[in-house]
């Protein structure tokens, strides 16, 4: 939540202060942050539910309420875009997601799983209801990065790395209409898709002084998402047509 209050208050006095002439038509560059995402992380809990992973117990010996699984980070984003006459949009758009999950298997020991989307879209949409309310989609390229490791039972960490074709949609507001300084509110969808890795596999010695394989399968998986966030840009008038 620190990042919802100290962007709110940048906006704030940004937004007081902003240029009053009209601008139909000009280049913009924003950033956003996302703090209410959902979709990959339960996903993911879920992955691990089916390889025998579960919640770590709280107290100091267990026994007490389960831990949430999934550490959630904000979605942060940075888009460029181009409005012709308040109507017609074109965005170039940059975003990364990640976040860490951790669970423990009654035979195979602990489990943390680091995972990071980035994104790159093109998105083409156009602005109605006063040149406020805009919607835009198009495609998405999706980078996917996963990092497992067994802590206490191996030093080696397993990485994957995959790139998928997808697309996305947004439906969001834009204000004011006019000035220097504007404020966006935006509903994501990001369409990845399910995603098959190859399995991580760790080479460990049992307490017997055996060898044995441990693995964690990433099959089918859904990467698909949904996103809340906010931004603020800047018109770039000096390039823009009145």
């Amino acid at each position: 939540m620190k990042y919802v209050f100290a962007l709110l208050l940048f906006i704030l006095p940004l937004v007081l202060q902003a240029q009053k002439a009209t601008v139909s038509s000009y280049w913009g560059i924003s950033f956003h942050v996302g703090p209410f995402a959902s979709g990959v992380p339960s996903h993911l809990e879920d992955t691990m539910k089916d390889n025998g992973y579960f919640p770590h117990e709280s107290g100091l010996f267990g026994g007490g309420p389960a831990v949430p699984m999934a550490k959630r980070k904000p979605v942060v984003q940075v888009e460029i875009d181009r409005v012709w006459n308040q109507t017609g949009t074109a965005k170039l758009l940059y975003s990364t997601y990640s976040g860490e999950l951790s669970g423990i298997s009654s035979y195979k020991g602990e489990l943390n799983l680091n995972y990071q989307v980035r994104t790159l879209a093109l998105l083409g949409g156009i602005f109605v209801k006063k040149q406020v309310f805009k919607v835009a989609a198009g495609p998405a390229w999706h980078f996917l990065h996963l990092e497992a490791e067994r802590p206490f039972y191996s030093s080696a960490t397993q990485k994957n790395n995959l790139t998928k074709l997808g697309f996305a949609i947004e439906a969001g507001i834009r204000f004011p209409t006019k000035g220097l300084v504007f404020v966006d509110f935006n509903t994501q969808y990001h369409k990845v898709g399910k995603i098959q890795m190859r399995p991580f596999m760790w080479e460990e010695v049992d307490p017997s002084g055996q060898m044995q394989v441990t693995s964690f399968e990433v099959e089918k998986t859904s990467f698909n998402y949904l996103l809340f966030n906010f931004g603020i840009g800047i018109r770039l008038t000096k390039f823009a047509s009145k």
